[in-house]
């Protein structure tokens, strides 16, 4: 894979997590998603019984191959992101709270020395 195509999908998977992290974009989509389920519900109630169970069966299984398919984006991001090396927030967040504990840690062991070396001081007077 060239490096201009695999900048490009990067910057494909950078715009989509954005986009789907825009509040205002998910509450129309949210809205149309809803508008559309109660037309959908409109059309299948006016079918015979055995019509509205294939629908419904139909649309029990268009969810579960959406959830499927969500999770292996979710999981070809990530490798991608693994093989790129790049550090998501969830990276940057755990490496910040490792600093955080190493600096309290540092804190701690100068405060020791600190109170070793008077202890020094005071036994050699």
């Amino acid at each position: 894979m060239n490096t201009k195509r695999l900048s490009s999908l990067v910057s494909l998977s950078l715009q989509l997590y954005l986009l789907s992290r825009d509040e205002r974009v998910r509450a129309d989509v949210v809205k149309l998603i809803a508008t559309l389920k109660q037309k959908a519900r409109k059309v299948v109630e006016s079918m015979d019984a055995d019509k509205q169970e294939a629908v419904y069966e139909t649309f029990h299984r268009l969810s579960e191959i959406t959830a499927a398919l969500e999770q292996r984006m979710k999981e070809a991001v990530g490798d991608l992101y693994d093989k790129l090396h790049i550090a998501n927030t969830t990276d940057v967040n755990n490496m910040s709270e490792e600093l955080s504990e190493l600096t309290r840690d540092l804190a701690t062991l100068e405060e020791r020395l600190s109170k070793l070396e008077q202890e020094k001081n005071n036994g050699s007077i």
